[in-house]
C-alpha cells in the first residue's frame, strides 16, 4: 500500500474500520499507514493489522480455501474479533488461527 493509497483510506473512512495490509508488504510499513490514517483523521478508529499470504506457486486458490494457517495480526482485541471472524470459515478446515504482533506477522 502506498502513502496516496493509505490517505485515500483515510478520507473514506467513517465509524470502526480495520485495514489489513497483506504480505508483499513491507515490515515497517503497517506502522507508516497506522500513521498517516491517524494524522488524517480528527478520531481516529481504526486498526491495522497485517495478514500475511502463504501462497505456494500455482497452488494460490487451493492454499487460500485449505491454508495450513492463518497469521493476523491486528493490535486491539476489537480488530482480532473482526479478523476472526472473517477467518472462521477457513478455520473450520481445521487451519489453526495464530494471532501475532504486527511486526512478527510479516
Amino acid at each position: 500500500m502506498s502513502t496516496p493509497a493509505a490517505r485515500e483510506i483515510a478520507a473514506a473512512l467513517s465509524g470502526f474500520t480495520v485495514v489489513v495490509t497483506k504480505s508483499t508488504v513491507p515490515v515497517r510499513h503497517g506502522d507508516e499507514v497506522e500513521r498517516i490514517i491517524a494524522r488524517s483523521i480528527r478520531r481516529p478508529n481504526v486498526v491495522v493489522a497485517s495478514n500475511p499470504e502463504f501462497f505456494a506457486r500455482g497452488r494460490a486458490i487451493r492454499d487460500f480455501k485449505f491454508p495450513d494457517r492463518i497469521v493476523v495480526a491486528p493490535r486491539t482485541s476489537a480488530g482480532r474479533k473482526v479478523l476472526g471472524d472473517v477467518y472462521r470459515p477457513l478455520s473450520l478446515n481445521q487451519a489453526p488461527m495464530m494471532f501475532t504482533k504486527r511486526r512478527t506477522a510479516n
